[in-house]
């Protein structure tokens, strides 16, 4: 028989749907309202892909969160330390401004916005290295997808994640300021 001597299509209809979520509960509960649709005979999903996709994309979040927490003690301390250098620099300065009856608080707050500065700056160099780090991925991350039969990539631009990094980094770096500042001015005795 040839094909062009079929009067009608022997096959049945065949859909490919793309989830946006990748979930497995999720892709369980839309396989099993898409098997409910009058007319369908049978509606497949690969619920292993997805829970070890699921599998990995949390282990990569509790590993990025472990490396946060440590590069935010790190840049503690070296705000903290850059700071403490400043503040000996400036020690005669801050001891006559002490003298003329200036509050710590007074004394404090021009190393504070230093320390906020040096955050702000340090979170658009996280911004840049991110962004760079996401594009040199990006090549192999579409590469696995696509032996997934899935069209999935990273995004470079994320605002929401801009702005958490920006401000995390901006009180991280008063924070260091403020321990720094807080020990070195306490330690300053006037005579």
């Amino acid at each position: 028989m040839l094909f062009h001597e079929l009067t009608k299509n022997p096959l049945p209809d065949a859909f490919f749907i793309q989830a946006k979520s990748a979930d497995p509960e999720a892709l369980e509960t839309l396989k099993n309202e898409l098997q409910n649709i009058p007319g369908v005979e049978q509606a497949l999903l690969n619920t292993e892909w997805a829970k070890r996709l699921s599998t990995l994309l949390t282990l990569g979040k509790k590993i990025i969160l472990l490396i946060a927490i440590l590069l935010a003690v790190a840049l503690i301390v070296i705000i903290g330390n850059t700071v403490r250098m400043q503040i000996l620099t400036q020690k005669d300065e801050i001891e006559v401004s002490k003298l003329m009856g200036a509050t710590s608080g007074f004394i404090r707050t021009p190393f504070l916005y230093a320390g906020m500065l040096y955050g702000f700056f340090g979170g658009l160099l996280a911004i840049l290295m991110v962004a760079s780090v996401i594009q040199i991925f990006n090549y192999s991350v579409a590469q696995i997808s696509s032996l997934y039969s899935s069209d999935f990539r990273l995004t470079v631009f994320n605002i929401q994640l801009f702005i958490t990094i920006v401000a995390a980094t901006i009180f991280i770096g008063w924070l260091g300021s403020y321990l720094a500042v807080t020990r070195s001015i306490a330690s300053i005795k006037i005579n």
